[in-house]
């Protein structure tokens, strides 16, 4: 019986095959990871506002991502149906929800901006990833696999080999994409028999789905948090405080909020 990886790749190309024969183009989207399937096609990053299509390209401008989430906070509607606005917006979501999570719950061993970069032991590293498995979903961020052009319409296309069961964040991000009128497909490809080839490739919408998503304004409120390494580079880039002075503080065992709370509106 094949490996679940080999699984995952064959049926990944047979949906490749399958799209490109039905007048599809394809963009792998978010940032490269190992595996074999799509190797030829266009690797979109996360905030990108080119999608062109083929070439073994790796696109990675970046958007004004600071003017998109500005335009969602005056009007959510602004997004709605816009492709590259809306992941935008989905992607900085679902950081954040990391973001903030960290702030609430420091690592054990934190690596402070500008100070303490890679200074860390092996052990207070393995303590830190420790740590992170903690964070709900092992997934994340949960990025789907392709971008998809049919008819002059961009779809976020995810590939399911036999199964179809998603991560956490996966399933978030795609019914968020949804949720502001992005086009979202399910690529599911079958096989009667788990040692035989595939032998069915179905394109269709996402099964309905129990998973909490966030409204409009839930997704404001959280797209305002600035997180607390953010706000201490920004002191150190307006020289509120030197790297030298942010070192002896947290030598002395200040915490990042007592060291903002000091020099933020200094």
């Amino acid at each position: 019986m094949k490996g679940r990886k080999n699984i995952g790749d064959s049926g990944e190309e047979i949906a490749i095959n399958y799209l490109g024969q039905s007048g599809w183009k394809l963009a792998r989207y978010g940032k490269e990871i190992e595996r074999t399937a799509g190797k030829e096609l266009s690797v979109v990053c996360d905030s990108c506002l080119d999608l062109p299509f083929g070439g073994q390209k790796y696109l990675k401008n970046e958007i004004d991502e600071p003017e998109i989430i500005n335009s969602f906070l005056t009007n959510s509607r602004n997004i709605e149906g816009d492709f590259v606005r809306a992941n935008a917006v989905v992607d900085k979501y679902i950081k954040l929800c990391y973001q903030k999570w960290l702030d609430e719950n420091p690592m054990p061993f934190p690596e402070e901006p500008g100070v303490m970069s890679s200074n860390l032991s092996e052990k207070s590293k393995e303590a830190n990833c420790e740590h992170i498995k903690k964070f709900p979903g092992s997934d994340h961020p949960g990025r789907y696999d392709y971008i998809g052009l049919n008819n002059n319409d961009y779809f976020a296309l995810e590939v399911k080999a036999n199964s179809v069961k998603f991560g956490y964040w996966q399933e978030l991000r795609l019914k968020m994409l949804e949720a502001f009128k992005i086009n979202v497909m399910l690529v599911k490809v079958k096989n009667k028999n788990p040692d035989a080839p595939f032998d069915k490739v179905e394109v269709c919408s996402l099964p309905e789905s129990r998973i909490n998503v966030p409204d409009f304004q839930e997704v404001g409120d959280l797209l305002s948090y600035k997180p607390i390494n953010e706000r201490i580079r920004s002191l150190l880039l307006s020289r509120k405080i030197s790297s030298s002075e942010l070192m002896k503080l947290v030598e002395s065992g200040a915490s990042k909020a007592d060291i903002l709370r000091q020099y933020e509106n200094s």
